[in-house]
């Protein structure tokens, strides 16, 4: 009987030593089946370009060659209702402007008040020798109306009584309005560029910005605000 236990016993072993080898070879098999698809997988995205890093075009495309005449046409009529002069293209001032709107295009990080110094972008305000209104548009290309209508916006943040102050009211938002008809200004320049990301930047520079010391004689009444605001 002690023999036969022996012999059974060793066979159970081999059994399970078999079983065991068969189900490792299986997994090894399997691992390197997809090792193998894993491989395949990378030649054919890296073949077609898909693991190329997305290069983004932010070099500033033309829109309207038209577009400074456009910004004129549309400040000046608003300028009209609300009691100031009309103004003229100054080259200058429309030559700083597109440099301006290109650069803010191919940085593409938003909007950012400066003038171009040099052949640069200056954000050094306080040398800055000329008023100016941004805007910023996602998409579809602006008009010259969005830009202007997006300031004249801001006349509703103007106080019933009183004057309209440029650096704001309330907490309220008014600078872009009030440079837009501010009475001394007589000339401006504006440009528009768009980059690859269809961001696009407006800018528009005037000869005489926002002095908050001739408020009262620059800026129209009250009274004239809200009869013309809104319509």
């Amino acid at each position: 009987m002690a023999k036969n236990k022996k012999l059974f016993s060793k066979k159970y072993r081999i059994d399970i030593s078999d079983s065991t080898s068969k189900k490792t070879k299986i997994g090894i098999g399997i691992g390197i089946g997809i090792i193998v698809i894993a491989v395949v997988v990378i030649i054919i995205i890296a073949a077609t370009g898909g693991f190329k890093r997305r290069t983004i075009d932010l070099d500033p495309q033309p829109i309207d060659e038209n577009f400074s005449n456009s910004m004129l046409s549309a400040t000046n009529d608003v300028r009209e209702k609300y009691g100031a002069n009309p103004v003229t293209i100054d080259e200058k001032l429309e030559e700083d402007a597109q440099n301006i709107a290109n650069h803010l295009a191919s940085n593409n990080k938003g909007l950012q008040h400066g003038w171009w110094n040099n052949g640069k972008f200056d954000t050094n305000q306080a040398g800055m020798p000329y008023g100016q209104n941004l805007y910023m548009m996602g998409g579809q290309v602006p008009t010259a109306t969005d830009a202007v209508n997006s300031w004249l916006s801001e006349c509703a943040n103007c106080p019933s009584t009183g004057i309209c102050n440029p650096a704001g009211n309330n907490g309220k938002v008014t600078g872009h309005f009030t440079q837009l008809v501010w009475k001394g200004c007589t000339k401006i320049g504006c440009g528009v560029a768009r980059n690859g990301e269809g961001s696009s930047f407006v800018v528009c520079n005037y000869n005489e910005g926002n002095n908050l010391g001739t408020v009262e004689a620059n800026i129209p009444s009250a009274s004239i605000i809200s009869g013309q605001c809104g319509k």
